[in-house]
């Protein structure tokens, strides 16, 4: 279970931060997180140095949510909240914050209790993160 951060003072990146510390705390297996403007810009994030490449991970998040947000618009007439690419052995989740930012995870097979990692970053993260990006 993950621990709750102290959000109350600090900036917007500091905040944002401390909300991705406990994302990681979910389970062992999460790698990092991410929060990403629509604009493919990185306003906080938590991937291990040398791990991944931010600016890559940043502009590819953002084309893969234009694209799924048209198909979804397209095929189903909504607008998607959340989003799961399985490779053999990791996992990228991307979960819609508000309009113009999403929270991408990075997680390894190890994340085991996926029910659970899902409900958390649905009633316990997403729900800190989106006053902060609201008022953004």
């Amino acid at each position: 279970m993950p621990k709750p951060e102290n959000l109350e003072g600090g900036t917007v990146q500091e905040r944002l931060e401390g909300i991705l510390r406990e994302v990681r705390n979910i389970s062992p297996g999460i790698i990092g997180s991410s929060v990403i403007s629509i604009e493919g810009f990185t306003l906080a994030s938590l991937i291990p140095a040398g791990e991944f490449d931010e600016g890559l991970l940043a502009a590819r998040a953002t084309a893969f949510l234009t694209t799924g947000e048209q198909i979804a618009q397209d095929l189903l007439n909504e607008t998607p909240e959340q989003a799961i690419v399985r490779t053999e052995d990791k996992y990228i989740i991307f979960n819609a914050i508000t309009s113009t930012a999403v929270l991408v995870v990075l997680a390894d097979e190890t994340a085991a209790k996926w029910g659970m990692v899902i409900y958390w970053l649905k009633e316990r993260i997403l729900p800190k993160l989106k006053p902060i990006m609201a008022k953004k």
